[in-house]
């Protein structure tokens, strides 16, 4: 069963990839071979490994993980917010360049802290695919918009980017749902998927942008993703101020 909680115990790829590593050690202290064998040195490092790979497992067992997950949910209501209110009222405005500091600032932290999880894959399993590589994509979709727009460039490439950034967010959308993952697995695989809606139809937005009925139609989606992901994030930071509260840095113990 897939797990329940991207917030629990942070288990290593190189780990989860070493089956049994306790296995490699025998109790009669032979290590697997046979009496009055020798090893050679590559068996030697191999046990060695697989030792210390064993002793970091049981280390991480229990441990708390520190995440920042809510900081990453909060960005993403204030960009779907902020999205959402272009799309509703700044499309057609002479007045472009004043959203280029929200839109700047958003993708700045996406991009940042997705590209940090992806690198070292802080929390557990594909918790780190789903919101680590959609924060970045989320992110860089972000980051070209604001530079296009201080430019004064066309944002007709940062959509068709937009657009398969959202199929992959739909994707993942549909996955979360169907692998039972994360604490409200329906709200946050409908989150992805709404969230992945607003750049699948970027495209058609930028130019049918003339049409107020469709502008108010996909600011309203992307406002009901923000809430979606706004129920999701300040829960996480309520949470995460009482179970992180007993939490010592390794500094101070």
């Amino acid at each position: 069963m897939a797990p329940k909680n991207p917030e629990l115990v942070p288990q290593s790829p190189l780990v989860a990839q070493v089956s049994s590593p306790e296995k490699s050690i025998e109790p009669d202290g032979n290590f697997g071979f046979s009496a009055g064998s020798e090893p050679s040195l590559t068996q030697i490092s191999h046990i060695r490994v697989q030792s210390n790979l064993a002793t970091l497992n049981r280390n991480q067992r229990g441990s708390v993980m520190i995440n920042y997950i809510s900081l990453m949910l909060i960005n993403l209501v204030a960009g779907h917010f902020l999205l959402a209110y272009y799309i509703y009222d700044g499309l057609d405005n002479i007045r472009q360049k004043r959203w280029i500091p929200g839109f700047g600032m958003t993708g700045a932290v996406a991009l940042v802290t997705g590209l940090h999880m992806i690198w070292t894959w802080p929390i557990r399993g594909s918790f780190n695919v789903a919101f680590g590589e959609m924060s970045v994509l989320f992110g860089i979709v972000f980051m070209g918009a604001a530079v296009a727009l201080a430019a004064d460039w066309d944002l007709i490439t940062v959509t068709i980017y937009a657009f398969f950034a959202g199929l992959a967010s739909i994707v993942v959308g549909v996955r979360i749902i169907n692998l039972d993952m994360t604490r409200r697995p329906l709200m946050s695989g409908i989150g992805f998927i709404i969230s992945g809606l607003g750049g699948v139809l970027a495209t058609p937005s930028l130019y049918l942008r003339n049409s107020q009925t469709l502008r108010t139609v996909g600011a309203v989606a992307m406002a009901i993703a923000g809430l979606i992901w706004a129920t999701t994030g300040y829960l996480s930071y309520w949470g995460h101020l009482e179970s992180y509260s007993d939490w010592v840095p390794p500094t101070m113990k």
